[in-house]
């Protein structure tokens, strides 16, 4: 079967799009955990959990591309604070501006980078906290009231987190359970806070 007849142009956009979405991904992933992680093997077994859980990067589903493209951007700026002692504010707060037009959730990265750097990271999470929620504002306020997207019919808060556990997957599940083996074997094994500089 000729499977090009298949293909339009969308279709291979999409799939261009993806494959540098992944590889940037893949590139930072590759950097970051080799600035933390004791050893090769430990990088490699990070780069692999990091990817199994995100095996469904190369779907077309809601906000597949929203969610990879801030896990980008998110690395980018963890980066920055892995390569600097003090990273440049300017850059910080260009990369949360960046983060904070694609999706408001950004705003969680700088407090994550915090947390996973030290203390004197605080001015520039501060900094991206306010650089992500006047962004966020800002948006808001240029483009209007818009209505309230309700995933799945389902109301937001409770009801929809009764509907989240009650369709759980196996896959999901698993993804979960690879992220939280991921966390702890880099924090038992593979993490080096004395060599971040």
């Amino acid at each position: 079967r000729d499977w090009s007849s298949d293909l339009c142009s969308s279709d291979l956009t999409f799939i261009a799009v993806r494959f540098i979405q992944n590889y940037l991904m893949g590139d930072l992933v590759l950097r970051c955990y080799g600035k933390i992680a004791s050893s090769t093997s430990a990088v490699v077994l990070g780069c692999v959990l990091f990817f199994v859980c995100a095996n469904n990067s190369m779907f077309d589903s809601d906000l597949s591309f929203n969610t990879y493209t801030e896990v980008i951007i998110g690395f980018a700026l963890w980066l920055c604070y892995l390569k600097y002692e003090s990273p440049n504010t300017a850059i910080v707060a260009a990369i949360c501006v960046l983060g904070a037009l694609n999706r408001e959730t950004f705003i969680c990265v700088p407090l994550i980078v915090l947390l996973l750097t030290d203390r004197r990271a605080l001015r520039g999470a501060v900094w991206g906290v306010g650089m992500v929620t006047a962004t966020v504002v800002a948006v808001r306020l240029i483009i209007g009231p818009a209505d309230l997207l309700k995933p799945y019919g389902q109301s937001l808060g409770l009801e929809l987190l009764r509907f989240n556990l009650r369709e759980v997957t196996l896959r999901e599940l698993t993804h979960v359970f690879v992220g939280l083996v991921s966390a702890a074997t880099f924090a038992a094994f593979g993490y080096r806070s004395e060599e971040h500089t």
